[in-house]
């Protein structure tokens, strides 16, 4: 009777309509409830960037966090290490453009003269 139907705003509180399902899709919970939030650390003290109840993925939010940590230190951002998750092309050509360097594995395969450009 109700298979195939999606909700697209599913309340399951009245108490907080705000809370939605996140189908997270993990081992021991498939669905979880609460706010998902995307947070920077700078010198071991972690700022919220941006929470939500509602699912997003994180990779697209990673241009955000490098402009808020900017403004809050007013220093140019010259490293950034982060999740695998954040490794996308967007992402990259973003570094490139800026010069910032990441801790992502590089893509690809290694180039003949690799161990002489790490000496470099």
């Amino acid at each position: 009777m109700f298979e195939g139907r999606k909700v697209s705003d599913c309340i399951v509180s009245i108490d907080r309509y705000y809370v939605c399902p996140i189908v997270r899709g993990k081992e021991t919970k498939s669905v979880e409830f609460g706010a998902k939030v995307n947070n920077i650390q700078i010198d071991g003290i972690s700022f919220i960037e941006h929470l939500s109840f509602k699912a997003f993925n994180e990779s697209i939010r990673l241009k955000d966090c490098i402009h808020m940590q900017q403004k809050l230190m007013n220093v140019r951002v010259r490293c950034v290490a982060a999740d695998s998750i954040y490794a996308n092309n967007a992402n990259r050509k973003f570094y490139t453009k800026y010069g910032i360097s990441t801790s992502f594995v590089r893509k690809g395969r290694a180039a003949q003269d690799e161990p002489l450009r790490k000496v470099a």
